[in-house]
């Protein structure tokens, strides 16, 4: 391992620095219960640090974003474009290209406390630790160095909330709620521990349920939603409270030398209609085959008539087709979670964006928002690996994979929990960000992309930042005669792959040479 450059010259401060990651938190919402007098931390991190808008990644979604701000690249450098590859494989710690902040920070020997970080599964020797963030299997915490889950298991720490295999639906309101906030506590409980008993320069952790209560609650907050309550918008503002009660012990315990970035992947949005992907690509494969365009519109007449099964069947005897699942994906067309992997002629895949361009649903208005090509989002050795064509909905949409129909509308459901809150459309891109602490100005707005986080964090900790990095040094974040403002910024370039993710293993520490 060799860095350009002389490692003996960089200089080292006495200073620690905090990720707090809010997944899905929108900086406008978080406004607007601050204007309201509410959440006296979340008001003295915007008062005395600097705030603003945190721009995702398009789409907007947690695999996507966490690996970004993780190692301050764009998918194309980083590789991972969702949840799964193209061979629907799931993405994992193994799947990150490049470097991860704890990575680098090793090779200038400082230490790490990672905990809940998305895709950190399965967790590997780092100078440090890391507890495991999901996806994990059944839902359970794996750590690096072996023998941490003990001690999480005596705090009741889970990975995440209990939810039923068909996702947000069937589960009691009072008994979902007090499951976030149970898994929300554990957490914060476990960080404040770790941190007092292992050594650490940099601490990174996630707290993922805020999406979770945000997926039910959101549509429910926003008074200008169909779904609109007061009890939906005053359980969505507790869980925020009870945020920012576990923000204000952060700030208290953690230290007074420590610079804290707290950071969100992507904002928040009503959801209105959930749009099948898979069944409007059968639509525009059907247009081919008249045989299977007929089928596509009885069973749809059928659905109304509340008599699929009958019609399916007589639709069969007559020798008509089916648009079954995963016919799109026979025909070279892969769909995936607001994406599409194409294989096939580029004169097809412009038919295909005019198609879905035209889409419209049942009261008009078009569905989709913005088709971009990949190279149009994405740069970098991993671009091959991108979906051909990544599609935004418009505002209150959400793409599933396939639908009972094309479009299917949020159902509200008395007493149980049903969801009214997505981030796939370009509203959903603004995060919230705050940087407080030694150093950093006071009550100054700074907007940022998530890009920006990795390379600040490490100038932050007198660090150099790597040349094929993406974003850049919000040096407007810092006091004007601070030494981070006045030092300047230094690059580097690291002549290494990525790092050996290799399973946990007892004993031992990641080797560390210049």
């Amino acid at each position: 391992m060799e860095l350009s450059g002389n490692v003996a010259r960089w200089r080292s401060f006495m200073v620690r620095v905090a990720v707090i990651g809010l997944d899905g938190a929108p900086y406008e919402f978080i406004s607007s219960i601050m204007d309201e007098g509410g959440l006296r931390n979340f008001r003295k991190l915007v008062r005395h640090g600097v705030a603003g808008v945190l721009r995702s990644t398009i789409p907007p979604v947690s695999p996507v974003a966490w690996a970004s701000i993780s190692t301050g690249l764009n998918p194309g450098k980083h590789g991972v474009f969702g949840f799964v590859d193209r061979a629907h494989r799931p993405y994992s710690s193994r799947n990150i290209m490049g470097l991860a902040l704890w990575d680098l920070l090793a090779l200038a020997r400082k230490r790490s406390l990672c905990i809940n970080v998305p895709f950190t599964y399965p967790p590997y020797r780092v100078r440090g630790a890391m507890v495991s963030g999901p996806p994990c299997p059944k839902d359970e915490p794996s750590t690096y160095p072996p023998g941490l889950e003990d001690e999480l298991e005596e705090l009741g720490y889970r990975i995440d909330v209990r939810l039923p295999y068909g996702g947000y639906r069937g589960v009691r309101e009072a008994v979902f709620f007090k499951d976030c906030l149970s898994v929300t506590e554990a957490r914060a409980e476990a960080v404040l521990r770790l941190a007092e008993e292992l050594k650490w320069d940099f601490l990174f952790v996630v707290f993922t349920t805020l999406d979770r209560v945000q997926h039910v609650f959101f549509g429910r907050a926003i008074r200008e939603s169909p779904f609109y309550d007061r009890r939906g918008r005053e359980a969505l503002i507790d869980y925020y409270r009870a945020l920012d009660g576990i923000l204000g012990k952060l700030l208290s315990e953690l230290g007074d030398d420590t610079v804290f970035f707290f950071v969100s992947d992507h904002g928040f949005e009503l959801l209105r209609r959930f749009v099948g992907l898979d069944n409007l690509i059968s639509d525009f494969l059907a247009r081919k085959e008249p045989k299977r365009l007929l089928y596509n519109l009885a069973v749809r007449a059928a659905r109304r008539l509340r008599m699929t099964g009958i019609i399916k069947k007589a639709l069969g005897k007559a020798g008509l087709p089916s648009s079954a699942h995963g016919e799109a994906g026979r025909s070279g067309i892969q769909p995936g979670l607001g994406s599409i992997y194409f294989d096939g002629p580029e004169r097809e895949l412009r038919e295909l964006i005019g198609f879905l361009m035209a889409v419209r649903d049942e009261e008009g208005t078009r569905v989709f928002e913005r088709f971009y090509l990949k190279d149009e989002l994405y740069w970098g050795p991993e671009l091959h690996k991108a979906p051909d064509l990544v599609l935004v909905p418009r505002a209150g949409y959400e793409i599933k994979s396939r639908l009972a129909d094309r479009f299917e509308d949020v159902r509200p459901a008395k007493g149980v929990i049903y969801k009214t809150g997505t981030h796939m459309s370009l509203r959903a891109l603004d995060g919230f960000l705050a940087i407080y602490g030694p150093g950093v100005r006071e009550g100054h707005r700074v907007d940022a992309c998530l890009y920006d986080i990795a390379p600040t964090v490490l100038h932050m900790l007198g660090l150099p930042v790597l040349k094929d990095m993406d974003g850049e040094v919000l040096i407007g974040a810092f006091e004007e005669n601070s030494e981070p403002a006045r030092r300047p910024v230094r690059e580097a370039r690291l002549r290494i792959g990525r790092p050996a993710r290799r399973p946990r293993r007892a004993g031992g520490s990641m080797p560390v040479r210049f």
